[in-house]
Parts: structure tokens; sequence; C-alpha cells
């Protein structure tokens, strides 16, 4: 059974007090000379035929996108500039992660986990089954990716949207987090929060051990850091 539960900012300030008890697993600080690329592997996505680069500024890191305006990029260019890496520590159940994000149009940065990555034919890493938070302006999705017969096929497995007056806006730094556990009847959930709101999915296709890290994909997607608590 799948479930989507909505929580309030209580809710939210509530977890953070838990958070401050856990220990802290894996943080990385995205400015420039802070962080060490050979910590994350680069991976692509098996519908793009392209390894794709993070670019750094000095305060983040960036995916490499033409020279155009964000409307430009995502109507002619969404194609072109996805970009993925994840860190190469393993998590397990009970893990929290998180990264401070922002888009220049309407999305769509995204923390994915995945419980192995596969290999394109010349040996790239690529995605195999794999989950993604994605934030955009009306919400944010929750993605599950899976790899069948060859090929790379994805259904919405869950979604909060935010209220009709109400929009994550471009050039704002948001924190989203993501918590894979398991809960008081053993069943297997992932928690997303972003701004002030939470919701919670139920699927027992959850990976018990898993990697993470983020991709920058539709658009202009800035990220100022990633990290692992439990």
């Amino acid at each position: 059974m799948n479930t989507v539960r909505l929580a309030t900012a209580a809710a939210i300030a509530a977890l953070a007090g838990t958070l401050m008890a856990e220990s802290t697993v894996v943080d990385v600080d995205f400015s420039r000379g802070k962080w060490d690329r050979d910590d994350f592997i680069a991976v692509k996505s098996w519908r793009f035929g392209y390894l794709g680069v993070f670019d750094q500024l000095d305060d983040a890191i960036v995916n490499r996108c033409p020279d155009k305006s964000g409307e430009e990029i995502f109507k002619k260019h969404a194609n072109d500039v996805y970009a993925a890496i994840v860190h190469k520590t393993r998590l397990s159940l009970g893990t929290t992660v998180s990264s401070t994000m922002m888009f220049d149009h309407r999305m769509a940065p995204i923390v994915v986990f995945t419980h192995e990555l596969g290999a394109a034919a010349d040996g790239t890493p690529e995605f195999r089954e794999h989950w993604e938070a994605c934030l955009f302006d009306k919400g944010v999705n929750l993605w599950h990716h899976t790899f069948v017969e060859g090929k790379q096929k994805w259904s919405l497995a869950a979604s909060m949207r935010l209220p009709e007056n109400e929009r994550f806006k471009p050039n704002v730094k948001y924190s989203l987090s993501v918590k894979v556990f398991k809960d008081r009847y053993d069943l297997k959930c992932v928690e997303i929060s972003c701004g002030g709101y939470s919701f919670t999915h139920e699927d027992q296709t959850l990976p018990e051990d898993f990697v993470a890290g983020i991709i920058g994909c539709e658009g202009r997607n800035f990220f100022y850091d990633f990290k692992a608590v439990k």
C-alpha cells in the first residue's frame, strides 16, 4: 500500500530537533576549494547520450547550461542540461539526505538515491532503478525510475503540491531533505521536506541501503551543500 501524508511546519520543527541528536555521515560544502570531486561519482541518465557536468561557482555548483534565459533553456534545451553526481558513501535506512539548492526559472533540482548504479556500454556509470525527489515551482515530486528489458521507465510515486496561492520561487535557496526509514509498523517509507512542508510515502520497494546525490535538470540549478545524517 502506498500512502502520502502531509505534515505541518510544527512537525518539521520537531524533526529538526531530532536531527540535532543524530550524527553526521556526509557533510559537503560545494563552495570553491571546499570539496573533493573524487568523493562523488558522475552518473549519466540512460535517456541521454552524454555525461553531464557541474560547473564550479564561488559558493555553489551548477549544471552546465547554454548561455540563454531560463525560459529558453526550459523550452528548447531541457534535454541538454542533465548532470548528476552521487556520493560514494553507502547509506542505510534511518538516514536523512539533504541539499541546499536553487533554480532560476521553474525547476528542477533533485535529491536522488539508488541501491546500485549500472553502466553504459562504454562503462560510464549510469542510473538503473532510482528515486528522485524533485523540486519545482508548484511543489515536490517523488519519481520512481525502473529499468526493464534494457529501458528506463518512470512513474510518479508521490507528490506534494503547494496551496494555489503559493510557489517555490526562483533565485531563492531551499533545503530539500529526504529520509528513508522504517515506521513503527516496520514499513519502509520516505519522508520529504522542503520550505516548511513535508510528506511521507510508504513503499516496500524502497532500498534498505543506498547511495545518494544530486541531479540538475530541465533548467539551471544551483547546489550549495550536500549532507547525510543518521
